[in-house]
């Protein structure tokens, strides 16, 4: 009593909303499809949104929804590109690995309520119809090799002191001059 069983066979306690065992949503979103102006319910003053559309304190470590940081990845090694899709990618990429944008530049992408993340210059959501709230944003963002997350542009890294324009102004000249041998050769 007060068990939820997953489709993979765990049993789950009831306040859970993802099995242990296996990851899965265990309940169904209780989100109305006619409640139009949800995306603008802001549970918080100054909210910081996760990847996966969740609404968290300004100084949560952790999303409360889906467990991935906001304020520190770890030892990583190196600095990385994190897309608005939440997929790491290296510093000398040009296209996310993962979805395709661009990361030469910052990207925005303004998450519904359901989840779906759309361009910023939508007004309604393409997956629901919702009107969507320009403050429910995510961007791409900077990982510097400590694990901190900064913003796009963020100089030096507030936890380690690296020096990321310059590790990016490295990243940019590199690619141009592999773009401009490969001229030469062809």
């Amino acid at each position: 009593m007060g068990n939820v069983l997953c489709e993979c066979g765990a049993v789950n306690s009831n306040e859970n909303i993802f099995c242990e065992m296996c990851g899965k949503q265990l309940k169904a979103d209780e989100i109305r499809p006619d409640d139009n102006y949800s995306n603008f319910n802001l549970e918080f003053n100054d909210s910081i949104f996760c990847f996966c559309g969740e609404e968290n304190e300004k100084f949560s470590q952790f999303c409360r929804n889906c467990g991935r940081p906001l304020v520190n990845y770890g030892n990583l090694g190196e600095i990385a590109i994190l897309c608005t899709c939440s997929t790491l990618n290296e510093i000398t990429s040009d296209f996310c690995i993962e979805c395709g944008n661009n990361l030469k530049k910052l990207d925005t992408k303004i998450v519904c309520i359901c989840g779906h993340k759309n361009h910023k210059h939508l007004k309604f959501c393409e997956n629901c119809d919702r009107p969507l709230n320009p403050q429910r944003n995510v961007k791409t963002r900077l990982v510097c090799s400590c694990g901190e997350i900064l913003t796009w542009d963020t100089d030096y890294c507030s936890n380690c002191g690296k020096n990321i324009k310059r590790r990016l102004y490295q990243k940019n000249s590199i690619n141009s001059t592999v773009k401009s041998l490969k001229k030469m050769f062809r």
